[in-house]
């Protein structure tokens, strides 16, 4: 057998063997479409003990808009009932499929708030890692930094923070998220007449005047040096404001 024959019967093979597999993807994708659920199985990705949403609310929106007893399910009414749960303000992100027992599957993952807003109406929501803001859950309380203070900012619709002050607090929880020293260290940060940042520590009873978000890294180390070197030594009730704003200087008041 020459050269030119087996190169002829070579790709003669691996046609075949592309055609094989393209029949067999639209086979199996056929089949997939054609399942009917035999149950729902729903999965929520657990945040500090707590759900901002419960299964039953997601079964719920489920059944409501969808048929599904004895029902074929395909692609698209798996996309539609993701794009249904995802209009809730705190799912961030759904993926619904069907597994080869029939089970329609529905793994959800919440919106992880990084500090809750008390603004100036009386209103409160949470804010996220993406500045989008929600309300929460009736009795649930997650523990993130409580903003209070001068903030006319309300929650309308889905939308996201549109305030400077509150992009600046939002820069500060991402950071303090990143260092370890300071990731639990703040449970309330006060936005004053000024429009400053103010940062209420969980130990002692000091309050540290930040001002704004401007070389946030250069702030902190500059604080954390005075909590090793002065108040370590001298005591942490000594001062009732200390002021990190300046540069190279640090301003405390009794």
């Amino acid at each position: 057998m020459n050269r030119t024959t087996k190169n002829i019967i070579l790709n003669v093979l691996m046609l075949l063997i592309i055609v094989v597999f393209v029949v067999f993807v639209i086979y199996a994708k056929q089949k997939r479409n054609d399942f009917k659920p035999k149950s729902i199985s729903i999965n929520i990705d657990e945040l500090e003990d707590n759900y901002l949403i419960s299964k039953d609310d997601i079964y719920y929106l489920v059944t409501k808009y969808f048929t599904l007893n004895n029902q074929a399910i395909d692609d698209n009414t798996l996309r539609s009932i993701e794009k249904t749960i995802c209009n809730i303000p705190v799912v961030e992100s759904a993926n619904a499929y069907i597994n080869n027992k029939q089970i329609l599957n529905i793994d959800v993952k919440q919106r992880k708030p990084l500090f809750r807003v008390y603004n100036s109406s009386n209103q409160n929501f949470y804010v996220d890692y993406d500045g989008v803001k929600f309300f929460p859950k009736k009795n649930t309380s997650i523990k993130v930094p409580i903003v209070t203070g001068n903030i006319s900012e309300k929650k309308v619709n889905n939308d996201t923070i549109q305030t400077a002050i509150l992009n600046q607090v939002l820069n500060f929880c991402k950071y303090t998220q990143k260092v370890d020293e300071w990731k639990d260290s703040f449970g309330q940060i006060n936005i004053n007449d000024a429009n400053e940042i103010e940062l209420i520590p969980r130990i002692g009873n000091s309050t540290i005047l930040l001002g704004n978000t401007d070389v946030i890294e250069e702030k902190m180390n500059k604080l954390k040096v005075f909590y090793t070197e002065v108040l370590d030594k001298i005591g942490w009730e000594r001062y009732r404001v200390i002021n990190i704003m300046y540069k190279d200087q640090i301003i405390c008041l009794k």
